[in-house]
């Protein structure tokens, strides 16, 4: 059953909080071991996995009526969160370019390090993104004007459907077997392709140096 008794907003302001001291955490530990830039890289990397697991185990049971409550109440809390984190994700490219730069000046151990390190930023940074999208379009389906998106299935959506919706842009910059009605929605959709384009080209680029990098 979805809680009522904390503040609209407290659960998202609440894992993002506990991600980051998680993420500060990796980070101390991890800059007495090795560098700055590899430090920060698994800092990103363990802070986001830590808050990619919190939200989905928070919400991958709700069904659609207990998934309209909780998005009902988390609205206020969870914008906010989620413009705070596709920031933070877009400067994570920044520090991507950073580690394959050094990458490229570094030999043995160091220059894998640093490759596996900009492979997992990536990654998390990708992941993040379309969970936020489908946290986002739960916000949109559920916000004022009810609906904007036909599943083919008369029961009310929950998170399970709109992460199938996010994560199928996300991987072919498209919808698949959904019908968008929402000018909103479409809107959404369109943003989320074009980052899609964006964080898949940082992909492919990451990819080809990594190949090129561990056999040079």
């Amino acid at each position: 059953m979805v809680k009522k008794k904390d503040k609209p907003g407290s659960d998202a302001l609440r894992q993002l909080l506990l991600a980051g001291l998680i993420g500060v955490a990796g980070y101390i530990g991890l800059q007495l071991q090795t560098t700055p830039k590899l430090a920060t890289a698994g800092a990103w990397i363990i802070g986001t996995g830590s808050l990619l697991a919190m939200i989905w185990l928070s919400v991958w049971r709700l069904d659609g009526p207990q998934t309209k409550a909780h998005v009902e109440r988390e609205d206020t809390g969870r914008a906010l969160r989620d413009t705070l984190l596709l920031i933070a994700s877009f400067a994570s490219l920044g520090a991507l370019i950073l580690l394959l730069v050094e990458a490229g000046q570094a030999h043995g151990n160091q220059k894998m390090l640093l490759v596996l390190a900009g492979l997992g930023v990536i990654a998390m940074s990708w992941a993040l993104v379309h969970s936020l999208f489908g946290l986002r379009y739960a916000r949109l389906y559920y916000g004022h004007a009810h609906g904007g998106i036909d599943f083919n299935d008369k029961a009310m959506p929950s998170y399970k459907d709109f992460a199938y919706l996010a994560f199928t842009v996300g991987m072919t910059f498209q919808v698949s077997d959904t019908v968008i009605s929402s000018r909103h929605i479409r809107a959404a959709v369109l943003r989320q392709a074009l980052l899609s384009y964006v964080f898949g080209t940082a992909i492919i680029a990451t990819t080809i140096n990594a190949v090129a990098s561990l056999s040079a």
